[in-house]
């Protein structure tokens, strides 16, 4: 999840305080009128409607049916789907098909990590390990694991489900090493425990269909777990109907006459590529068009009505575990051919054995390159590559920024050695400028405007920290400012300003989150943006109690810690000791590393007389402190 806030030590430092720099230009407030007309001159900018397609299942109201259905008809097909990574793609998780139990001791944070199996459930825990003596309050967190999303193939992750809300555990398998270690983003001093929100956004591109309950960002319903049939064909209930209906001496298997499904093959090269684009497509920066989402996209649609994606510019751009789509628009094979596209190398329905592969690849590129083209020395390849793989040599696999995994890298092309393993850099960031990957000139002035604000601010939360971090949030605020200045008066643009300002501006931000909330189609994130600064402003300005509302509001549509820390501040100012303590322990449960929250529940509970609970929290704050000080050691 992007745009979260995260506790080092003894300090609260936002990922939203990426963005707190300083900005020269002052914006004006909205006016009270504004803010209750939020949205409404949204209409005065009405987006281009969709275009026509023949396939009829691309209707909003034609409804999903699951893979299941489609095995009745088409078994052979769904069989050999059942041997891809994609229909292994999420599952629930149990003692009996989870990876060994083990364990894992994190050097940086002290921390030891173990993995165990109780009642046909598996379980994850964390605990302290270091030279302080052994209490009972060394185990932070020890949490059963509800599912796992990957197919094996690289590695897998774990989420647990708490109070209805789905975040990820800190353990990854790596099935390169073998074995567990800590998750992508979590090798840190202090790293988050069961707090990481999966939100459905995340779950699009791993579950078959998955839907946010209410407003909230990480509670979720799964309506199929497994990548299924109709991520690629679309919504089946018309062709189950036409098919179900159809007398006997109609061909079923004539799907080219079908318009009732899509089969992605008969698409042209960039509806086609649209269809695998939806989820192997990342870039620096991608956000939602105005009015769409991208879990309304259908297969047969353009990609770009419902997710735009911005680059910065760069054939040095570090390869990263999702970014097949960027090496591959950049490669001189793909560039000069007018079919070469995913569906070239890869078919959902034949996945080749291992000894097959080398042949099998090898007489795709065949079919327009010959043998004699290689211009390698008969004793180089001999050396490289014996078996003479093409692949090898022009799609070698290459080290990523996640740890333990390698992937092959489709930028088709002459490889040098030193450029086999690239790493990760923000050196490509400066000085570049975001574009757009598609044409959108047939968004006005006003869209195309909002989206490239928007990207530029979801380009921050890619990058964290950078030289240019301070140019990028400029250029956000400019160009939402800009947006608003043209007439546009939309929710998800003022909490986004909210979200800009908070740092420099504490009362702009106040009056845009409050706008926004007079909006009805705001996202699960830009409510969450303008619930805490709205609650975060009610609390400076000593407005406690509003301030407890909205907070608690932000509760129900998300588990988090900052939430629970402002609920117990306004508490405790307003003399209710109980209650301050309740927010408190929730906030620590959910993360177990705010060293402020525990020197508070030492003092009240020092006060009420809970010695118990005064030493427990004395003894984390002493784990806590000592990592901090071997961090100030350099150790």
């Amino acid at each position: 999840m992007k745009q979260q806030w995260w506790w080092v030590g003894g300090g609260l430092v936002a990922s939203a305080l990426v963005l707190a720099v300083l900005v020269s230009r002052t914006p004006e407030q909205p006016s009270r009128k504004e803010r209750a007309n939020s949205g409404t001159k949204a209409t005065q900018f009405p987006l281009p409607d969709l275009p026509q397609s023949p396939f009829l299942n691309l209707a909003s109201d034609v409804e999903y049916v699951g893979s299941a259905e489609c095995s009745e008809c088409h078994a052979e097909e769904y069989e050999s789907y059942q041997e891809t990574g994609m229909a292994r793609s999420m599952a629930v998780v149990t003692a009996a098909n989870a990876p060994p139990a083990g364990s894992y001791f994190h050097k940086l944070s002290g921390r030891q990590y173990e993995v165990h199996k109780q009642a046909n459930k598996l379980w994850h825990r964390s605990s302290f390990h270091d030279d302080i003596d052994p209490s009972p309050d060394d185990k932070l967190v020890d949490m059963p694991i509800d599912y796992v999303i990957g197919s094996g193939a690289q590695f897998q992750i774990y989420l647990a489900e708490i109070d209805g809300f789905l975040v990820e555990s800190p353990l990854t398998w790596y099935v390169s090493k073998p074995g567990w270690e800590m998750s992508p983003g979590y090798d840190e001093p202090f790293p988050p425990a069961f707090e990481r929100a999966i939100p459905e956004k995340c779950l699009f591109c791993h579950t078959g269909r998955t839907e946010a309950v209410g407003n909230s960002l990480h509670r979720v319903r799964f309506h199929e777990l497994k990548i299924g049939c109709e991520r690629c064909h679309g919504p089946g209930s018309l062709h189950v109907q036409r098919m179900s209906s159809a007398s006997d001496d109609v061909d079923t298997n004539a799907a080219e006459q079908d318009d009732t499904i899509v089969n992605p093959a008969k698409l042209s090269r960039h509806l086609a590529e649209d269809v695998c684009h939806q989820c192997h497509l990342t870039t620096k920066a991608y956000v939602e068009p105005r009015g769409r989402k991208l879990s309304e996209y259908r297969p047969g649609r353009r990609l770009r009505d419902f997710r735009v994606y911005y680059q910065l510019h760069s054939p040095k751009d570090p390869m990263r575990v999702v970014s097949h789509v960027e090496q591959q628009l950049l490669s001189r094979c793909y560039q000069e051919s007018d079919s070469l596209s995913c569906l070239t190398c890869h078919s959902l329905h034949h996945t080749p054995r291992p000894e097959e592969r080398l042949e099998y690849y090898r007489a795709i590129c065949l079919k327009c390159h010959q043998p004699e083209s290689c211009q390698v020395e008969h004793a180089t390849l001999a050396r490289v590559s014996p078996e003479n793989d093409c692949v090898e040599c022009h799609m070698p696999r290459v080290s990523t920024k996640t740890l333990h995994v390698a992937v092959t890298h489709h930028r088709i092309g002459i490889h040098p050695d030193e450029d086999s393993h690239v790493e990760n850099s923000l050196s490509d960031a400066q000085q570049s400028e975001l574009v757009p990957l598609d044409d959108l000139s047939h968004l006005s002035d006003v869209d195309r405007t909002r989206l490239m604000g928007l990207a530029y601010l979801d380009l921050i939360l890619h990058l964290g920290m950078s030289p240019d971090t301070q140019r990028f949030s400029q250029r956000a605020q400019d160009l939402l400012l800009q947006t608003r200045e043209m007439g546009l008066r939309e929710g998800n643009v003022d909490a986004n300003l909210a979200h800009l300002l908070w740092s420099t501006n504490q009362a702009a931000a106040n009056h845009y989150a409050a706008a926004a909330l007079q909006s009805p189609s705001l996202s699960p994130q830009s409510r969450i943006n303008a619930l805490f600064a709205v609650a975060s402003y009610r609390k400076l300005a000593g407005q406690r109690e509003q301030a407890i509302r909205f907070a608690t509001e932000l509760t129900q549509i998300r588990r988090h810690p900052a939430d629970w820390w402002l609920i117990g501040d306004c508490h405790l100012a307003l003399g209710n000791g109980e209650r301050a303590i309740r927010a408190y322990e929730t906030a620590v449960a959910i993360n177990p590393n705010l060293i402020p929250i525990h020197e508070n529940l030492c003092r009240l509970h020092e006060e009420q007389g809970n010695a118990t609970q005064v030493a427990k929290h004395r003894h984390l704050l002493e784990r806590l402190e000592a990592t901090a000080e071997r961090l100030r050691k350099g150790q």
